[in-house]
């Protein structure tokens, strides 16, 4: 019959630091994600705000359509 040699206190240690590492960095990377996305969707927002900047208007202009100057 075998016996079990338990944990020493040192490796429990060890163990939990480990978890919490990794815990860490579960997080780290879901706001990495979520900073990644919220930079995605702000991008096409400020593109028209500079296009209205430098054209004046929204939008494309049509073909009987005045440039606003």
């Amino acid at each position: 019959m075998k016996s079990r040699r338990a944990l020493t206190r040192g490796e429990l240690l060890v163990v939990i630091a480990i978890i919490a590492i990794l815990a860490a960095l579960s997080k780290t990377r879901a706001q990495a994600s979520q900073t990644c996305c919220m930079n995605n969707v702000k991008q096409p927002g400020l593109g028209m705000q500079m296009y209205q900047s430098v054209n004046w208007q929204f939008g494309t202009r049509s073909n009987n359509a005045v440039p606003a100057f």
